[in-house]
């Protein structure tokens, strides 16, 4: 697949072998993905607020243009809400390592974890990678601080997961297949568009 369709080794690795197990196995896999999903969220926003989940899956349910393609169905939900849940608990690291930088966790195992972060579906690693450049250039430019060892770790294993994505055999072989005039790049920045659109 890598060579001859898609970039996207980590959630096709994940789909093939979930496809050879019993279907129930993924349906509570799922269940645990899709309340994490709004965990870590809520983690991230520091919230406190019982009815806060609520409303963040509201949004989400509006936000995403095809809702039971992604957070229910087999390889759709393998490919973004579990690659997207991903995303979220690296930026989570991300900024929490740097305020408890005494944390001493094995880089080699968080460069990993990014790397596999970062594989995930193209537009989805974009936000990824520009959110830890934003952030550095507020910590940098604005706050005088520098990243720690572990978010100079998070951000090139995300940046090396998602360059192996991007610049697969297979997106190539996938783009001149469909020969409708699309590259890749705009392909990903429709998806921004529409994600822009959707969550406006």
């Amino acid at each position: 697949f890598y060579l001859n369709w898609t970039g996207r080794y980590v959630s096709t690795f994940i789909n093939y072998i979930l496809i050879y197990l019993n279907k129930d196995i993924f349906n509570i896999l799922n269940a645990i993905v899709n309340t994490y999903f709004i965990f870590i969220l809520c983690k991230l926003i520091k919230t406190k607020k019982f009815y806060f989940p609520l409303i963040l899956y509201i949004i989400c349910w509006f936000m995403i243009p095809s809702y039971g393609q992604v957070m229910l169905w087999q390889i759709g939900s393998i490919i973004y809400l579990w690659m997207a849940t991903l995303g979220l608990t690296v930026i989570y690291l991300f900024i929490k390592l740097n305020n408890y930088s005494k944390i001493r966790l094995i880089l080699l195992v968080l460069f990993i974890f990014s790397i596999i972060s970062g594989n995930g579906f193209e537009t989805n690693s974009i936000v990824l990678i520009s959110f830890m450049a934003l952030y550095f250039i507020k910590k940098y430019f604005f706050e005088n601080e520098h990243l720690s060892i572990y978010q100079i770790t998070i951000f090139i294993g995300t940046l090396i997961g998602f360059m192996t994505n991007l610049l697969s055999p297979g997106n190539a072989v996938r783009m001149e297949s469909m020969n409708n005039g699309e590259t890749l790049f705009s392909k990903i920045f429709d998806g921004l568009g529409l994600w822009f659109y959707n969550g406006i």
